[in-house]
């Protein structure tokens, strides 16, 4: 299985949108926080890294397939209405 990365904060419903689409491909992933206060997002290491790896987005979350930039919590629905987010996973067929 892939290395996945995901930029989120905390009290983000769309961060919990891909955690839970990824809690139910089976997939485990690593967490790097964003702070987030009233929606203002502080530039910390983890933002500034973020912003730098995804070209300039500053939502969160944003998700990583080894290395390789996949999109946000609306990429990853696209992908799973097309039958496409298993593959973008790196997840085996069965």
């Amino acid at each position: 299985m892939a290395g996945v990365v995901m930029y989120s904060s905390y009290l983000c419903v769309f961060c919990w949108i891909a955690k839970a689409m990824l809690k139910k491909k089976g997939v485990q992933y690593e967490l790097k926080g964003v702070p987030m206060i009233m929606g203002w997002k502080p530039p910390v290491k983890n933002y500034k890294e973020m912003v730098e790896r995804t070209g300039g987005q500053t939502t969160v979350p944003q998700i990583f397939v080894d290395g390789e930039y996949l999109g946000d919590e609306e990429t990853m629905a696209a992908l799973e209405k097309r039958g496409q987010l298993d593959a973008a996973l790196k997840i085996a067929s069965a």
